[in-house]
């Protein structure tokens, strides 16, 4: 669907049209896959899917393209999940904002900017954006009501919270990963990467405790839920999630072929948990590898720092064993470290 919502003038007198396209919309599809073709891998292949309708299952994709005279000039992408599975908060990811390198300084972002934030304050599912920004078009998106994380910054992570949510985003932080909530473990889709990839990401206390919790050996290959995802979609394996009731989602994990010379007949195992929730952090390695061994998968293995020791004993207490040691495999803080490789039982 594509609908018109403004024309402005930009700062040289051309008249721009806004319109939002969402997927699936096959003309203004192939115009965006044309005008972001410099993204990364992850990004590029996430924005195809995206435009081309594959994720509307599970996730809202709306596009906001700016265009003089038929010309694509600029556009800004914010994404929501789609569904409905006991969620308080719907967190919302902002960003893949572009602007033709030829029409840049007439105000392209920051129009699109004004709209888009319109667009999503009227809209009563999102509770709040994220993204990341430089400096300066943080200054742009501040404008508009977004703030940096922690307020103090001047670039990285960003939110655009709704007053109704939460007065800030440190008290949404609080809100949303609350201790104590009941947990389940599911399949993990698309519709969880914004709270997996920005929520969790940028909570204070995950950021803190990442300090010592790292993704070490081939698992370094899937850095992100996205990543990891893709790979799922590949056919490499499965990832979960783990949900409290409220529906925030409080760690993630995978068992993936990752398609590596040194992989043969094995698959790597990884996760990621809110220190909040450590200790539901084995229940959620557990049913991943009771899932991945329901699959035919076998031969699972995990490599930790041995200096991680909260991570270090989740695997134990899942079952995974020590099978080899690379001796002083990484520097950290100006000392060695060794990295285990651990193998699941059964």
């Amino acid at each position: 669907m594509l609908t018109t919502l403004a024309e402005v003038a930009l700062r040289n007198g051309a008249t721009m049209t806004i319109r939002l396209c969402e997927p699936p919309e096959e003309d203004c599809a192939r115009r965006l896959l044309h005008f972001l073709r410099h993204k990364d891998d992850d990004s590029s292949r996430g924005i195809r899917q995206r435009v081309l309708g594959q994720y509307t299952e599970h996730s809202v994709d709306r596009y906001f393209v700016g265009e003089v005279e038929g010309r694509l000039v600029g556009q800004i992408w914010y994404g929501l999940p789609r569904v409905d599975d006991g969620r308080t908060w719907y967190v919302g990811n902002f960003g893949h904002v572009y602007t033709d390198p030829d029409w840049r300084g007439q105000g392209i972002a920051h129009e699109l900017t004004r709209v888009v934030v319109d667009h999503f304050k009227a809209d009563p599912l999102g509770s709040c954006l994220l993204c990341s920004a430089s400096e300066q078009s943080g200054r742009i998106y501040r404008r508009f009501g977004f703030e940096f994380i922690p307020p103090t910054a001047n670039s990285g992570a960003m939110a655009l919270l709704k007053p109704s949510v939460a007065p800030s985003f440190a008290a949404l932080d609080e809100q949303y990963f609350a201790p104590g909530l009941p947990v389940t473990v599911r399949l993990g889709h698309i519709g969880d990467r914004h709270d997996i990839d920005r929520m969790l990401d940028f909570s204070a206390p995950w950021v803190e405790a990442r300090k010592s919790w790292h993704l070490t050996g081939l698992s370094r290959w899937t850095p992100t839920f996205i990543s990891a995802l893709h790979h799922v979609e590949d056919g490499r394996g499965l990832m979960t999630v783990l949900q409290t009731n409220s529906g925030s989602l409080v760690g993630y994990a995978f068992v993936l072929s990752l398609g590596s010379r040194y992989e043969t007949g094995v698959k790597t195992f990884d996760l990621v948990v809110h220190p909040h929730y450590l200790m539901e952090g084995q229940g959620l390695a557990t049913e991943t590898l009771r899932l991945a061994h329901e699959a035919g998968m076998s031969g699972i293995h995990a490599t930790v720092a041995a200096c991680d020791q909260d991570k270090l004993s989740l695997l134990r207490s899942a079952g995974f064993t020590e099978q080899y040691r690379f001796a002083d495999a990484f520097v950290l803080d100006e000392e060695r470290h060794n990295v285990l490789l651990l193998r699941a039982e059964g």
